[in-house]
């Protein structure tokens, strides 16, 4: 029997028998976020410290921009990667970000421990194809 943890977590016994259950009775949905991505992939605070130091390097912004844009990116990453795509140019960034995320090789360890699962589905709103190549390396299919 796996432990749980139950005595230092209370109702991971319940939680476990609950997710065994809907296992075997293949009722199981994943809903995948970006912490599963995470070991391979930046976060968006890091995604936009690493685009704004880019962009002070290539020269489209300045010091004084690429300090505010990093200190926004922790309270505020939204309003920082409005100021980097108004920079920048939207199509530029599209650019920048599709190579960070566009390749194949994102595949981490939680991904492959997941698609192992049985489930009905699994859902994602990452920008990164992890989970659709883990299911691709195991059933040598697209999903």
């Amino acid at each position: 029997m796996i432990s749980t943890f139950d005595d230092e977590f209370p109702g991971n016994n319940a939680t476990y028998k609950n997710l065994k259950d809907a296992v075997l009775a293949g009722d199981l949905v994943f809903i995948v976020g970006a912490g599963v991505s995470a070991p391979k992939l930046p976060l968006w605070t890091d995604l936009i410290k690493k685009l704004a130091q880019e962009a002070l390097n290539e020269g489209r912004i300045d010091p004084q921009d690429e300090k505010f844009i990093v200190e926004q990116s922790g309270s505020d990453p939204l309003t920082a990667a409005t100021l980097l795509g108004t920079a920048l140019g939207d199509e530029i960034l599209k650019v920048k970000i599709s190579k960070i995320f566009g390749h194949e090789d994102h595949i981490t360890d939680i991904h492959r421990s997941l698609v192992a699962i049985p489930a009905d589905a699994y859902l994602t709103l990452n920008y990164d194809s992890g989970i659709e190549n883990a299911l691709i390396e195991k059933n040598a299919k697209a999903p």
